[in-house]
C-alpha cells in the first residue's frame, strides 16, 4: 500500500491523466472508468491507496461539485414553464421505486420501519451522469430540465424521511435549523455574492467565494439534518444568473471539478466497494437483487410515465432513464445512517454499495448512447445569433477599454459570434452611423456587471412587431436573462404587449417576462421612473428612420436615459434592416 503522502497524491494525479484517455479510446463513459480503476486500486483488490480521510474529503466535494453544477446550470426560464412537469416528475421518480422497494423488504421480512427507509433509499437517485449532458451540450432540452427540477423534489423527499426518521433534537428545534438553512442559503448568500460582485471584478476573489457559498451551504444543510448533496443543489439554484454558463467564473468552477474533485469523488466510490462482500452469501445476493431490480422497474415506471405525459422522443426517454437510475451520495448517506441506527442490517447495507456500483455502470452507458443519438439528430446550426452584430459605447479614447469588456461581456453572455465594437465620441455621431449600418446594433453602457442585474426594463414602441428582424432582439434578451437569471419586464402598448407574448411563449424559447401597458411612447420615461428598482437595467428598443416602428421621439432615448436614468446600467437595441451601409468615417474604433 503506498503511504507516502507525495507518492499517493502523484497516484491519484496520474489515474486521473490516464483513465479518460482509455476510455476515450474504448468508448467507455469517464465515470464507469473512474469506479472501477478505484476499486481495483482500492483496499478490496490490489490494495494500492487507502481510503483515506484526504480522498473521503475531496470526493465530498467532488459530489458537491455535481450537484452544485446541476443547479447552476438550470434555465430558470424553461424551468418556470415546466415547474408543474418537474414537480410532478420529482414524484413519481420517488413513489414508483419507494413503493416497490418497500414492498420487496416487506417480502424479505423486514419491519416497517426498514421498509420505510429502504423505500426512500431506493426512491433517491443523483446526477452522477449529468457531465454526460454538459459534455454534450444537452442541459437545454426540455427532458433535461424536467429532471434537473425534478431532481431537487426527490432528494429533497427522500432526505427528509431520513431526516424525519432520525431527529436528534426536539420538532421545533429540527424546523428553526432548516428554515436558518433555507433563509441563509436561498437569499443571503445571493444578496451577499452580489454586493460584492458589484464592487470588484477578481475572477480569483469570485470563485473562492462561490466555494465559501458551496461549502457553507452543505454544511447547513447537514446541520439542519438534510445532508450537504441538497444544500450543494439549493445553493446553485440560487446563485443561478450570478454565475453565467458562459462567465470566466464559471470556466473555473467546471475546471476544478471535473479535473480534480469529481474524479476522486468516483475513484472513492469504487475504494468503497467489496465483491467478496457481495458474494459471501446467498441472502446478500437475494437482498442486493430486490434492491436493484426494484430501483430499475420503479425509475423505469416513472420514465414511461413521463414519455407518454409530455411527449418526449425515445432518446429523450432513454436519456432520462440514464439521468434518474444512478445513485451516489444520498443512497450511501441513507445506508450509512440507517446501518448505524440499527434500522438496516448489514445485507441492506452491502447491497446498496453494490447498487450503486452497478447502476452507475448501467447508467452511464444508457446516457451516453441516448445522449450520442440525441445530437446526431439535432439540426446543424450554430448558437445564439451567427448575423453581423454592431456594438456602441460612447465615450473618450481613455474609456475604451472598459467599455470593451463590458461589451465584450455581452457578446459572450448572449452568444453572438460575427460582431464589431466601437467606441464612439458623442451621441449624435453615434445615431448617423447607426441610420446608414443596417445591421443589428446595441449601444450599452454598464454602471455595474450584467450578471448582478436581477431585471431588465424594456421599452418597445408601438409597432414594434412588424420589424422584420424584431426576433434577433428578443433571442439576445432571452440568453441574457438566462445566462444572468434576470426577469425580463416589457412595458409596451396593448397591441404590441400580445404580439410579444407570443414570441416569450414559443416551444424551446420561451422568456420569462411581465409586462406593463403604456398608452403611448410619451408615456414610457415616467412608466420606467415609476418602477425602477437597485440592481435593474433598462433597455430601450429603437428603430431607424422609415421602418415600421419608428418614431421622432426615439432619436431622443439617450438624452432620456443619460437625463433620468445615469445611475443604471442601461441598453439601446436596434432592429437589424436590409439597407445599404453608408461611410463608417464618423466611428473611432477601439
Amino acid at each position: 500500500m503506498i503511504t507516502n503522502t507525495l507518492a499517493l497524491l502523484s497516484t491519484l494525479l496520474l489515474t486521473i491523466l490516464v483513465v479518460p484517455l482509455l476510455c476515450k479510446k474504448s468508448r467507455i463513459p469517464s465515470i464507469v472508468g473512474f469506479i472501477v480503476v478505484g476499486m481495483l486500486i482500492g483496499p478490496n483488490a490490489l490494495d494500492l491507496v487507502a481510503y483515506s480521510q484526504t480522498i473521503d474529503t475531496i470526493g465530498k466535494l467532488g459530489i458537491l461539485y455535481i450537484l452544485f453544477q446541476a443547479g447552476i446550470e438550470l434555465d430558470k426560464n424553461d424551468f418556470l414553464q415546466q415547474r408543474r412537469q418537474a414537480l410532478s416528475f420529482g414524484l413519481i421518480a420517488l413513489l414508483f421505486p419507494a413503493l416497490l422497494g418497500g414492498l420487496g423488504g416487506w417480502a424479505l421480512g423486514y419491519t416497517w420501519q426498514t421498509c420505510v427507509l429502504l423505500g426512500a433509499l431506493l426512491g433517491s437517485h443523483t446526477l452522477i451522469t449529468y457531465p454526460i449532458v454538459s459534455k454534450y451540450n444537452l442541459q437545454k432540452l426540455p427532458a433535461v430540465g424536467i429532471v434537473v427540477g425534478g431532481t431537487l423534489v426527490t432528494v429533497a423527499l427522500s432526505l427528509l424521511v431520513l431526516g424525519v426518521m432520525h431527529v436528534k433534537d426536539s420538532w421545533w428545534v429540527w424546523l428553526m435549523k432548516v428554515v436558518f438553512f433555507i433563509v441563509v442559503t436561498v437569499w443571503c448568500f445571493p444578496y451577499a455574492l452580489r454586493w460584492c460582485f458589484k464592487r470588484q471584478s477578481d475572477s480569483t476573489v469570485n470563485f473562492l467565494l462561490v466555494m465559501v457559498a458551496l461549502v457553507v451551504s452543505a454544511w447547513l444543510a447537514d446541520f439542519a439534518g438534510l445532508e450537504g448533496i441538497l444544500g450543494a443543489f439549493i445553493c446553485g439554484v440560487s446563485l443561478n444568473g450570478l454565475v453565467p454558463q458562459r462567465s470566466t467564473l464559471m470556466s473555473r468552477i467546471n475546471f476544478m471539478g471535473n479535473t480534480m474533485f469529481v474524479p476522486i469523488f468516483l475513484l472513492g466510490v469504487g475504494m468503497l466497494i467489496d465483491l467478496r462482500v457481495f458474494f459471501s452469501s446467498s441472502w446478500g445476493l437475494l437482498v442486493a437483487a430486490v434492491m436493484i431490480g426494484t430501483k430499475l422497474m420503479g425509475k423505469q415506471l416513472a420514465t414511461l410515465l413521463a414519455w407518454r405525459l409530455w411527449k418526449f422522443t425515445r432518446s429523450e426517454r432513454q436519456l432520462v432513464y440514464g439521468l434518474v437510475q444512478a445513485s451516489s451520495a444520498g443512497t450511501l448517506a441513507i445506508a450509512t445512517i440507517g446501518y448505524q441506527h440499527g434500522v438496516f442490517d448489514v445485507h441492506i447495507f452491502n447491497g446498496a454499495v453494490i447498487l450503486i456500483l452497478v447502476l452507475c455502470i448501467t447508467a452511464s452507458f444508457l446516457t451516453e448512447h441516448a445522449a450520442r443519438q440525441i445530437v446526431a439528430t439535432l439540426p446543424l446550426e450554430q448558437t445564439g445569433d451567427s448575423e453581423p452584430w454592431l456594438l456602441l459605447s460612447i465615450g473618450t479614447k481613455t474609456q475604451a477599454a472598459k467599455a470593451r469588456e463590458a461589451l465584450t461581456q455581452i457578446v459572450r453572455l448572449s452568444e453572438l459570434h460575427e460582431v464589431e465594437m466601437r467606441n464612439i465620441t458623442g451621441w449624435q455621431d453615434a445615431e448617423q452611423g447607426i441610420n446608414h449600418d443596417g445591421r443589428a446594433t446595441i449601444y450599452y453602457s454598464q454602471q455595474q456587471p450584467v450578471n448582478t442585474v436581477r431585471r431588465f426594463l424594456v421599452g418597445v414602441p408601438p409597432n414594434a412587431e412588424r420589424e422584420n428582424d424584431l426576433l434577433s432582439l428578443f433571442g439576445l434578451l432571452r440568453r441574457l436573462s438566462s445566462q444572468t437569471g434576470a426577469r425580463i419586464v416589457f412595458y409596451c402598448t396593448h397591441d404590441t404587449e400580445q404580439a410579444i407574448r407570443a414570441f416569450c411563449s414559443r416551444r424551446g424559447k420561451a422568456m420569462r417576462a411581465t409586462y406593463v401597458t403604456v398608452s403611448q411612447w410619451s408615456g414610457m420615461s415616467e412608466a420606467l421612473q415609476k418602477d425602477i428598482r437597485h440592481n435593474d437595467l433598462v433597455a430601450l428598443i429603437s428603430a431607424r428612420p422609415g421602418t415600421p416602428s419608428y418614431n421622432p421621439l426615439l432619436s431622443g432615448n439617450y438624452a432620456m436615459l443619460k437625463r433620468n436614468f445615469e445611475p443604471y446600467s442601461h441598453l439601446i437595441l436596434y432592429p437589424r434592416q436590409d439597407i445599404t451601409s453608408g461611410s463608417n468615417e464618423v466611428f473611432f474604433s477601439f
